[in-house]
């Protein structure tokens, strides 16, 4: 059965992604690190990651989803802060903060991975942290890079915030290739 690779995420408008690519040109200046940057095209914040998926379950997933954001209205967001996961000393992901209604996302994000469960869907065992990756820290960074770019992202300012509305969840299929990845939107659930 074919499969593909997908995740279920909210999309971002074009001056949230040009703001949070100018946050990444900040980190950059601050610290040389080898880091893979998330393409300003690509930025979204992921509240399911299905992995490998048979294209024959997407019509579930897509319920799954109407289901999940049924009960739930319409949200304001906003970038606020830039962090690194898992801690300053051994930064992995550098990311940015979110504000406003993130009590409302993670309710549609538990009723969302407790509606895949059934579906054979694990659960990420980590809790829910709502954040927008800006780039995954290179296997190549030395320790003292490393700790160099945790320093750099504790002391720097993002700027101001900027805020969006949040309307639906997206199923994107995600292809890898040697430029990194395609994201193509499968399907979408409005909230309420």
């Amino acid at each position: 059965m074919p499969q593909i690779r997908a995740f279920i995420a909210v999309t971002l408008p074009p001056e949230v992604r040009q703001f949070l690519t100018a946050l990444q040109s900040k980190v950059k200046s601050a610290a040389d690190v080898p880091v893979k940057w998330v393409e300003t095209e690509n930025l979204h914040l992921t509240l399911a990651f299905l992995g490998n998926t048979d294209e024959a379950r997407i019509p579930a997933i897509l319920e799954v989803m109407q289901a999940a954001t049924g009960g739930a209205r319409p949200m304001t967001l906003k970038v606020a802060g830039l962090g690194v996961f898992p801690n300053p000393r051994r930064p992995r992901i550098v990311w940015a903060g979110l504000a406003g209604d993130v009590p409302g996302l993670q309710k549609v994000q538990r009723a969302l991975t407790g509606e895949l469960q059934p579906l054979g869907f694990v659960p990420d065992t980590k809790p829910f942290r709502p954040h927008l990756t800006l780039g995954r820290v290179r296997d190549s960074a030395s320790s003292a890079q490393s700790e160099a770019l945790g320093r750099a992202v504790a002391g720097l300012d993002a700027g101001g915030e900027r805020t969006f509305g949040v309307a639906g969840l997206y199923l994107i299929r995600s292809q890898l290739t040697q430029r990194g990845p395609v994201y193509t939107m499968i399907g979408s659930a409005k909230l309420g």
